[in-house]
């Protein structure tokens, strides 16, 4: 994937510029071909809202944060896992619609996929992406073709270098 369709991946929740900001020096320094990026979002009072974009390489992960204000990634080695944790839950919220002054509000009840995975490597480094929608079961089809089970390592062969 190229910064342009990561950039349109990322649309509406993320200005173009913002996202070609963030994402032009992690892309240049992968050490390989990103095959897709994976957004991760946070629950914020107003909604939902993009934390993260993950690069997912055949050797590696980056983790990318959406910031205004700094430049914030990450690389490790896709062999450095150790547990891969997954926990899926519902987030329920009650909105109140209408006017407070006057009689007449009714109260809705949005309910929100959450999904969150979390990597723990080698050194006690832990990788953690999360997703709050409506469509839970694509995104986790979608991250685990990428990132299978079988990623998570027995640790053995890692005292001080990594394949």
């Amino acid at each position: 994937m190229d910064i342009n369709e990561i950039t349109r991946l990322l649309q509406p929740l993320v200005a173009p510029d913002l996202a070609k900001k963030c994402l032009e020096l992690p892309l240049r320094l992968c050490p390989e071909p990103v095959q897709v990026a994976i957004p991760s979002y946070a629950l914020q009072k107003d909604g939902t809202a993009l934390r993260a974009v993950f690069l997912i390489m055949k050797h590696f992960i980056c983790e990318v944060r959406i910031s205004q204000s700094e430049q914030h990634f990450d690389f490790a080695h896709l062999s450095t896992v150790l547990n891969y944790r997954i926990r899926l839950w519902e987030h329920k919220i009650d909105i109140v619609k209408g006017d407070p002054k006057v009689a007449q509000t009714t109260k809705e009840t949005i309910t929100f996929q959450v999904a969150t995975v979390e990597l723990s490597h080698i050194y006690h480094g832990e990788t953690e992406i999360n997703y709050v929608g409506d469509n839970r079961e694509a995104w986790v089809a979608e991250l685990t073709k990428y990132l299978p089970v079988s990623i998570v390592s027995t640790g053995v062969g890692h005292a001080g270098s990594y394949p």
